[in-house]
């Protein structure tokens, strides 16, 4: 395991400005800050808006400290909370998901089956 990607779309008919992303280990590694970019979209600028319509990813290369398999991941942080912070429309939104140990394993070992099959 290198590190964190999740892909996303903004389905609706505005753009989400202010985008933020980070993950929060429950232990061991401080916060994870996520990179935006949009799949149709190269620039090594950071971005913080998302145009309405566009697929996008939010993507962390993990440091050599945190590098091994998905069960050494777990075991070095434990489980982690995904925040997306972002303002739709001027009201400021966030979603909030909380992973335990036993679901980031889960999802982890969900992602490597899926990568090997590429």
């Amino acid at each position: 395991m290198t590190g964190f990607l999740i892909d996303g779309e903004n389905t609706s008919d505005q753009p989400l400005t202010d985008v933020e992303a980070v993950l929060i280990p429950d232990r061991n590694a401080g916060n994870l800050e996520l990179a935006l970019r949009l799949n149709d979209h190269s620039t090594d600028e950071p971005l913080r808006t998302i145009p309405s319509g566009a697929q996008f990813s939010l993507g962390y290369t993990l440091s050599n400290y945190l590098t091994g398999s998905s069960n050494s991941f777990v075991e070095k942080c434990g489980g982690v909370i995904f925040t997306f912070h972002y303002t739709h429309a001027g009201v400021p939104k966030a979603v909030i998901w909380y992973l335990s140990p036993s679901r980031l394993r889960t999802e982890l070992r969900k992602a490597g089956a899926l990568a090997s099959l590429d």
